[in-house]
């Protein structure tokens, strides 16, 4: 491989197809890639990648021998974000997308373009089958209440699986496709409560993970003549939680997470034959790698997950994430080429992305938590490194935030951790500093837009990994049952004390910000237990009352189960009493510093929770602002537009300079 290095460095003069860095604005930093979603064809030939641009959405097929690329755009007016899409392909000439809620297919040239079945995961692909035939997760829809119009089938998925025809389907003309359906077929009923299915090479769904409060188990069955469906030893409900993820290429290793002896999730192999549990082969003592909700992805690229080659479907590597991403390789010769990319592209995450199915051509996304990164073109028989294009062309990596990962211990002795992005070109000593009231996963190593446009204002942004954030093993979650989120409360000022007990923080300029739901709703919790320690702060789309929030015709089974068990039981005197006290909207409290409270009024049919963070910001009194003006086209912009409010509020009430 050493030649190979060589080549690699040579390789990087190659120019970008994009255009050279510019001066950014709000939008700017809140618009997703432009360029995203790269997948080889079978043949290596064939670059499919999306361009989404100011809210123009368009699908290209480009030949990387001639450079001829056709496109089609897809739902141009909608206003969602689509950074999470599926691309592959269904045969050698027939790619398929998962956009925007359903499924999109072409031919390489780009015709014969079709709208296939709405909704639904990939489970399988069979590959080259003339008329496509793909395996996806079914949904049970009806009317639902609350917090979405649709049902627990939907928040919490109890699929089904059926057998795609994509070559059938509604031809997409010009301007937007209308909806229609390929030829299905319901292969696998939902036995009972199955949150995912498992197929194996041969395209045969034999195992699934069920779920039982806040139990996981495996369900297998030995093959689809049967409907069987038993508990395998060792993975049952008399056992810690867990979670079948994939299978080996001859079928006889299953793979599933499950919990370990640390407490936190691993990834350990299990021999059907002999119906026992191998060492586990990825786990970390303190990171959840594998949890079935906390899987997460970190710019783009899916972390906690099995990576196949993906024609045979071997086995060739694990994508994970700990501190940093990280990818362990289990072929060896990937190892070897991900060894000599890391040396020719040093200091960056070098994911690779998708492979042609010799494996010999591969796209790989090189980048940081500074910058979103830059995709290349790797050929191994001509050992060679193409740069195809930039991520997100405006942004200038030499001139954005770096993110520091930082640990300490609060008050009870806990070790906490999170991360840190630092204002470019200031000395780290005495910052005016954002904290961020977290979500309910732990904060991740990874380009964030937001945090790198404060930064870039002057103001050190901190994310805490405080308790009742998942992705940190289940004794850790826990400590922060029953507390009322105090315990997150506390963990956040800790955060705050820690960075002003090292310098970093200067403690007369600190403030706080919630961006929805229960981080909104700690956020304001944060202010009102702690007015002296912020200077102001700002919230948008948060929860402000528990006793509407806990209730089990608006949650499903399951969440319903953990919310009860963190808040509350409002069905007893004392938990709807607690969950009073922990409802900005009921507790009395007034806000005594500067508020920035923002809304959109018909978000995902919640108006109550509107209607409710309206009445309670109009009756907190003068210190608060509510704005819910927001009615743009597309997503970036509103996001945009709640992001400069938050700057121009922050930099009103708490200055950088």
């Amino acid at each position: 491989m050493k030649t190979t290095t060589c080549f690699l460095f040579a390789a990087l003069a190659v120019s970008s197809i994009v255009s050279s860095a510019r001066a950014v604005n709000a939008e700017d930093y809140a618009h997703e890639d432009a360029f995203k979603h790269l997948v080889l064809s079978p043949d290596g030939q064939t670059i499919a990648y999306s361009q989404t641009i100011k809210g123009d959405h368009i699908v290209f097929l480009q030949n990387l021998n001639t450079g001829k690329k056709t496109g089609i755009n897809l739902e141009s007016s909608d206003k969602a974000l689509y950074r999470d899409a599926a691309y592959f392909w269904s045969t050698s000439d027939r790619f398929v997308c998962q956009y925007g809620g359903r499924y999109y297919t072409m031919d390489t040239d780009g015709r014969n373009a079709k709208m296939t079945i709405p909704y639904g995961g990939l489970v399988h692909n069979f590959r080259d089958e003339k008329n496509g035939a793909l395996l996806i997760n079914g949904f049970e829809m009806s009317a639902g209440t609350g917090l979405g119009r649709m049902n627990q089938f939907v928040y919490l998925p109890r699929p089904f699986v059926h057998r795609v025809n994509t070559i059938e389907g509604a031809s997409i003309g010009t301007g937007l496709a209308t909806a229609g359906r390929s030829p299905i077929l319901r292969v696998v009923d939902n036995p009972g409560k199955v949150l995912s299915w498992v197929a194996t090479s041969e395209g045969e769904v034999l195992a699934g993970t069920e779920f039982k409060e806040d139990q996981f188990r495996v369900l297998y069955r030995e093959s689809t003549k049967h409907e069987n469906w038993m508990a395998l030893p060792g993975l049952d409900w008399s056992d810690p939680s867990s979670s079948a993820l994939g299978f080996s290429k001859d079928g006889n290793t299953l793979y599933v997470s499950r919990l370990s002896p640390e407490g936190t999730w691993a990834l350990y192999p299990y021999d059907l034959n002999t119906r026992t549990l191998g060492k586990v082969m990825v786990g970390s003592p303190r990171y959840d790698l594998f949890h079935p909700f906390a899987r997460g992805g970190t710019n783009g690229v899916s972390q906690n997950n099995l990576i196949y080659s993906p024609k045979e479907e071997r086995l060739l590597g694990v994508r994970y994430n700990v501190d940093m991403p990280k990818t362990a390789w289990i072929d060896p010769e990937i190892a070897a080429v991900q060894e000599s990319l890391d040396q020719a592209l040093p200091g960056k995450i070098n994911s690779i992305v998708s492979f042609s199915d010799d494996l010999q051509r591969m796209v790989l996304l090189s980048w940081s938590a500074s910058d979103p990164g830059t995709f290349y073109l790797f050929d191994r028989q001509k050992v060679s490194l193409e740069k195809l294009m930039v991520g997100r062309p405006w942004v200038n990596p030499d001139e954005s935030a770096e993110v520091k990962r930082f640990k300490f211990k609060n008050r009870d002795g806990l070790e906490l951790s999170g991360y840190a992005t630092l204002p470019p070109g200031k000395k780290p000593v005495g910052l005016p500093t954002l904290i961020i009231a977290g979500g309910s996963n732990r904060s991740l190593w990874d380009y964030d837009g937001f945090t790198q446009m404060f930064a870039a204002q002057g103001y050190m942004v901190l994310n805490v990994n405080h308790r009742t954030r998942a992705g940190l093993g289940d004794e850790f979650v826990k400590a922060g049952d029953k507390s009322l989120l105090l315990a997150a409360v506390n963990d956040i000022v800790d955060a705050v004390d820690w960075a002003v007990k090292v310098g970093l923080a200067d403690p007369d300029r600190i403030a706080v910000r919630g961006y929805a739901g229960m981080s909104g709703l700690l956020a304001l919790l944060s202010v009102q237990e702690n007015p002296a320690l912020f200077r102001c702060g700002f919230v948008n789309e948060p929860l402000v009352d528990l006793t509407k929030h806990v209730d089990h015709t608006r949650l499903t089974p399951w969440f319903y189960q953990q919310a009860v068990k963190m808040l509350g039981d409002p069905n007893t005197p004392e938990g709807m009493a607690k969950l009073k006290s922990a409802s900005p909207a009921l507790n009395g409290k007034a806000i005594s510093i500067p508020m920035l409270v923002q809304h959109k009024d018909d978000i995902f049919g919640a108006e109550w929770v509107y209607s409710l963070t309206r009445d309670w910001a109009h009756a907190a009194g003068t210190n608060v602002t509510f704005i819910h003006d927001y009615d743009e086209k597309f997503g970036y912009q509103t996001l945009a537009k709640y992001w400069q409010e938050d700057l121009d509020f922050l930099q009103q009430h708490m200055p950088a300079d």
